[in-house]
């Protein structure tokens, strides 16, 4: 198990601790966008290394739908370009990907 008791980092966000035990602020790190997002705030006080799973959760989902979000932009974007190797051509029937048949080298003999 990781120690959770530090800083929680994934993509651009942060929760980081405070003064206070089972407190953690939020934080979003977005070049430009950088901003408080809120106070996490444990509901036991016997509970902390739970209250430290969920924070680690918290940040890593956020961190999870930013990238979900990149990469469905990035496919729509890709609709509009050309295909990097037109020799794949997709196959209407199946969802898979066939490369056009060359002749063989026993053929040309």
């Amino acid at each position: 198990m990781a120690d959770l008791s530090g800083d929680l980092v994934a993509g651009h966000y942060a929760a980081t601790g405070t003064v206070f035990t089972g407190r953690r602020n939020l934080f979003s790190l977005e070049p430009g966008n950088e901003h408080h997002v809120g106070t996490l705030v444990s509901g036991s006080r016997t509970k902390l290394l739970r209250f430290n799973e969920d924070c680690d959760r918290i940040v890593r989902g956020l961190a999870m739908l930013d990238a979900n979000d990149e990469m469905l932009t990035a496919l729509k974007s890709s609709k509009h370009c050309p295909s990097p190797n037109p020799g794949l051509l997709p196959n209407s029937r199946r969802a898979t990907w066939r490369v056009p048949s060359s002749p063989r080298s026993s053929d040309a003999s």
